[in-house]
């Protein structure tokens, strides 16, 4: 029998509805599966024949209404669940934002940061931490902990390190403080805006070529162009003292167990990308907005994981580029940022 994984946040979350920061139901292609359709066939009153209108079955999806779900009331509530209740919602709506994955020895369960109330939940949560089988007492956490007291920079920088030279969950199993410890003798963190300016444009022409297809990364994109920033320095400066409240180790703890389990050759690399990217669009939002509050991050980072979880684009990037060379990586990872 397998083990389930899952983080502390996975239990305790609920739907916002009404008060959601960026609706799940709107700008993206909603799936309906077959089985949930022929429960609607089977019903027999007048709002049935308007929903199955709404329905193309051919491409087992929602039809939407200028972007949104035809389903929602003014409110931003589901007309289908208040009429019907929760089990006639097709298995996507029913199962968003959870996710389910089958690894060797454990099913690993967790929640998609494309819902903003997830990464909420994520950045507020003192220590991320995971249950195994429901226990506290695991592998995960015991490895976590051996460098809890660390920075946010070295954080990256051991969770880049393990995840470039491991193939699974279980390799954490087997790494001592020494180990850590020896990673950490190499890191040297220095402060040099350069590095920083050449790393978020490349990440920027990366965030522009991606072929997305919806409308919230056009949100990624559209404020300005790093290289029209004045007084990068100075700016980029400010903008780390903005968000230096906000638990990013928790987000980086996420990326680095969601890629263990996802078994990609590119995940270290991708860890870094992430990072940059939010990094990126908050600096950008700062810049353009003069402002930003946490529900702007929050909105943020959901922003870019559902553009980035509904398009091609970890999989059309060029990772042998020089952006993704370990020498610039690891030159990158001792720079503040």
């Amino acid at each position: 029998m397998k083990e389930e994984i899952k983080p502390s946040y996975y239990n305790n979350f609920k739907c916002s509805g009404a008060e959601c920061l960026l609706n799940c139901c709107r700008n993206w292609r909603i799936a309906i599966d077959k089985n949930t359709i022929e429960k609607y066939s089977k019903l027999k009153d007048d709002y049935s024949s308007y929903i199955l209108e709404n329905i193309s079955a051919r491409n087992e999806c929602l039809i939407l209404d200028r972007g949104f779900c035809p389903f929602l009331d003014n409110d931003g509530l589901c007309k289908i669940q208040k009429r019907y209740g929760e089990n006639y919602l097709s298995e996507v709506c029913k199962n968003f934002p959870r996710k389910n994955v089958t690894l060797e020895n454990f099913v690993f369960k967790d929640l998609f940061l494309s819902c903003p109330e997830v990464v909420k939940k994520i950045l507020n949560e003192k220590f991320l931490c995971y249950t195994i089988n429901n226990s506290k007492n695991n592998f995960i956490n015991s490895f976590f902990k051996k460098f809890e007291k660390a920075n946010f920079y070295k954080t990256n920088f051991i969770l880049f390190n393990v995840l470039d030279k491991s193939e699974n969950i279980n390799v954490l199993k087997t790494i001592t403080k020494k180990d850590i410890s020896k990673v950490l003798k190499t890191y040297k963190i220095k402060t040099n805006f350069e590095i920083v300016y050449n790393n978020l444009l490349e990440t920027e022409n990366i965030l522009k070529n991606a072929k997305f297809s919806n409308e919230e990364a056009n949100i990624t994109s559209n404020l300005i162009n790093i290289s029209e920033v004045e007084n990068f320095k100075k700016n980029y400066f400010s903008f780390l003292k903005k968000i230096k409240n906000i638990n990013f180790k928790n987000l980086s703890k996420y990326f680095f167990i969601n890629l263990l389990a996802s078994n990609n050759k590119n995940s270290s690399k991708i860890f870094v990308l992430m990072s940059n990217l939010y990094h990126l669009l908050m600096f950008k939002h700062l810049y353009f907005n003069k402002q930003i509050s946490n529900n702007d991050i929050y909105k943020i980072i959901s922003s870019l994981s559902r553009a980035v979880e509904h398009s091609q684009m970890l999989k059309e990037i060029d990772f042998s580029s020089e952006l993704f060379m370990e020498n610039n990586i690891t030159n990158f990872l001792q720079t503040k940022y």
